[in-house]
């Protein structure tokens, strides 16, 4: 019995390989494309979407979010559908939610983790993890996070992992292989993957890539030491057989020419092997936490140490000194004025103060962190990720594919429970309206291309990103005039403009009255 019939006519066709839009009809039936071509003749029984002046066009695949937990708290995923995203990829920069242990907090490795969502962590493996993200609003693609299994095997610690804790890495890591998982993510310039050798990532990327899977890094530096960690990103998965993905890889505003001038000829070098891209999310300002701000060895370990010790006169006195001057890697890059609280739990009022009108921002900052208790982890910052010539130079690289950084979630403006980052909600518009429409740098096909075929590629995922009997029914249609973000970097919970309909596994997933309800997402690999 057919699950599932319809037909989307008269569309502008973009099929996502990066050619020429055709106008055509994309006929859908069990949840797959089986025939594009025009005036397509079917059924009278068969529903029609007319999509005439509209542009039709793969779902779009958002491969770097960090909604491993967010998904499962709001799986209507609004956030994501409202602009166009059918498939989403967690498990970035290292940090995660599987696997875990009841040894080691999960908190200090998992990024926007919020017990009061109500989602029990009832999974203790990452196989057990993956059969959560079955039935959602979006496909997830599953990356294992080095800093979880990292975590659940030694803690998080500055040290070297041993030859046995290394040995019980791999082996975890081959076991979510195995599962279903996507490949691995590291995050290296945060806790405890800035601990980590070489060594210890070549072993595990070389597991990753037994199983033609994605190694995806948010490398050591993107500023004075940009050339050395990607060359270092480079040598950990050549010859491998992993697909490399350089994690949000625009350099960051302080960043010397010659290290950009050097990092990019690595990189170019790097694409000629057809197992290596790059992304990027096309907004000036990025996410982060309030506790990055601080010095690692003072803020590593379970949450009740991290009070202990801003409690402690002696360690308060030394965070505070570290804050002051500036110490960290996100307030060297355009200092406190361009670092703003994006969310403080209990503390609405707070959000959008800058930290460079707070006075004392050390003394300020570990108050903060004291008040919020066991939630410190839960104070949210939006902080200067480029500028935008930097953004230009990498979003029109051939190997560069679109992301968003973001979370998936739900509501709009006092409404969203964690209003994480403009991309979050707008990405994808963003790009269609600022870098197509208006200023003319990018097609709309390569734009379309960026945000489905790339990531599609780089994940593995060969039947979805196109458009083309036998892919998976994934679709969005949009109309290319009226399309418009309306996030903003003080208003970023705000669904896009001229996002129409979304089809995920050939149902429909919104429509003009909004989201509606379907939760036809399984999970790919």
């Amino acid at each position: 019995m057919k699950r599932h019939r319809l037909l989307v006519e008269d569309g502008l066709v973009v099929d996502g390989t990066g050619g020429a839009a055709l106008r055509a009809d994309v006929l859908v039936e069990d949840g797959s494309i089986v025939a594009v071509g025009e005036a397509l003749n079917v059924g009278a029984e068969t529903p029609v979407i007319n999509a005439t002046g509209r542009v039709v066009c793969p779902g779009f695949i958002d491969l770097h979010t960090h909604a491993d937990y967010s998904i499962l708290a709001f799986p209507s995923a609004d956030s994501a559908l409202r602009q166009g995203i059918t498939t989403i990829a967690v498990g970035n920069c290292g940090g995660g939610v599987a696997p875990v242990s009841e040894d080691h907090d999960m908190r200090p490795v998992a990024f926007a983790f919020r017990p009061e969502w109500g989602v029990e962590v009832s999974w203790r493996s990452f196989p057990e993890y993956l059969r959560h993200l079955d039935g959602l609003g979006v496909n997830v693609a599953a990356m294992v996070p080095h800093g979880a299994l990292r975590n659940v095997v030694m803690g998080v610690v500055p040290r070297s992992a041993s030859s046995a804790e290394l040995d019980t890495m791999e082996r975890l890591l081959e076991e979510a292989m195995g599962a279903g998982a996507a490949g691995m993510s590291t995050g290296l310039e945060y806790r405890p993957g800035c601990w980590t050798p070489e060594n210890e990532i070549r072993r595990l990327v070389e597991v990753v890539g037994r199983h033609d899977g994605i190694y995806a890094t948010h490398m050591r530096d993107r500023s004075r030491s940009y050339a050395a960690a990607v060359d270092e990103a480079i040598a950990a998965s050549a010859g491998t057989g992993a697909h490399l993905q350089l994690s949000h890889v625009v350099a960051r505003p302080n960043a010397p020419a010659s290290e950009i001038d050097a990092a990019n000829a690595a990189m170019d070098r790097a694409a000629a092997s057809g197992q290596f891209s790059v992304d990027t999310f096309p907004e000036p300002w990025g996410p982060g936490l309030l506790i990055d701000l601080f010095p690692d060895e003072l803020v590593e370990g379970d949450t009740r140490l991290v009070l202990a010790r801003l409690t402690d006169p002696t360690t308060r006195k030394v965070m505070e000194q570290y804050v002051d001057a500036e110490s960290s890697f996100l307030a060297r890059v355009a200092g406190y004025d361009e670092i703003f609280l994006s969310a403080v739990p209990d503390r609405p009022e707070l959000a959008g103060v800058s930290l460079g009108d707070v006075g004392a921002v050390g003394a300020f900052s570990c108050d903060l962190l004291i008040e919020a208790g066991e939630r410190l982890r839960e104070i949210g910052i939006r902080h200067v990720y480029a500028d935008e010539s930097a953004i230009d130079d990498v979003l029109t690289l051939p190997y560069c594919l679109i992301a968003s950084d973001g979370l998936v979630t739900s509501g709009e403006d006092s409404a969203c429970p964690l209003p994480w980052s403009a991309s979050t909600y707008g990405y994808t518009a963003r790009l269609l309206e600022h870098y197509v429409r208006d200023r003319h740098l990018l097609t709309l096909e390569d734009a379309v291309r960026k945000m489905t075929s790339m990531p599609a590629a780089a994940l593995g995922l060969a039947d979805r990103g196109t458009i083309a009997p036998g892919q998976r029914a994934d679709l969005v249609i949009f109309d290319a005039e009226a399309i418009h973000d309306r996030s903003t970097p003080t208003e970023m919970a705000r669904h896009p403009d001229g996002i129409e309909t979304v089809i995920v596994n050939g149902v429909v997933a919104v429509d003009r009255s909004g989201v509606t309800g379907s939760r036809e997402g399984m999970l790919v690999s």
